[in-house]
């Protein structure tokens, strides 16, 4: 919803880079988050390490999670030019997404 309302630079990329031909190259700025936040000793693979770990423990076989991390078994042309949204993949991503989100909003449990 937030990524929504944000004006669109590029149609294919959501962070596209200054000329919007590819991606941005985003992990200084996702580092400099990090450390502003007071979590020095956690990057942006952890994010994807979490994000593998719940949609293991959702039950996602490797192949979807994969997938879903954007790990490459696909040929040059279906890798570069070949867009297919996955509906299996999204719904995959929404409830992983849903989860850590919940998990987020839980109450803290008070540790000893």
């Amino acid at each position: 919803m937030f990524l929504q309302s944000l004006p669109r630079l590029s149609e294919e990329w959501v962070f596209p880079n200054r000329s919007a031909s590819g991606r941005a190259e985003l992990k200084a700025c996702i580092a400099e988050l990090f450390d502003a936040a007071g979590l020095k000793d956690a990057r942006w693979h952890d994010l994807r390490r979490t994000f593998g770990s719940v949609a293991a423990d959702e039950g996602y076989g490797d192949a979807t999670i994969g997938e879903l991390l954007g790990h490459s078994r696909r040929g040059v042309t279906q890798r570069h030019y070949i867009r297919r949204p996955d509906a299996a993949l999204i719904a995959a991503a929404d409830r992983v997404s849903a989860r850590i989100a919940a998990a987020l909003d839980a109450p803290k449990v008070p540790r000893r």
